[in-house]
């Protein structure tokens, strides 16, 4: 992550953030090393979700307490977050 801050700020980002969002609309062509931190990323947000997965199975088996349905929102919210995000990164390696 380190790394990835350090290229934002080189690339004049005040806010890693930032350069992310600008990679990921595609105003800013990667570099290699973005590429690799980007493909990173994607395994993360699977491990993500897969545990969140994890959490639904659980709980309709009923091996875990019921969760509250705000709870159950936030998970949901949370599964279509890394979707979306996941789906982004893509997009922007495939320019």
């Amino acid at each position: 992550m380190a790394d990835f801050i350090e290229r934002a700020q080189k690339a004049g980002y005040l806010d890693h953030r930032d350069y992310l969002a600008a990679f990921v609309s595609g105003e800013i062509s990667p570099d290699l090393a973005t590429r690799k931190v980007a493909v990173q990323s994607l395994g993360h947000l699977g491990k993500i979700n897969a545990s969140l997965t994890q959490i639904a199975r659980a709980t309709i088996s009923g091996r875990m307490a019921h969760l509250s349905p705000e709870e159950v929102n936030i998970i949901k919210a949370a599964r279509a977050a890394i979707l979306q995000t996941g789906n982004e990164i893509r997009e922007a390696l495939r320019r």
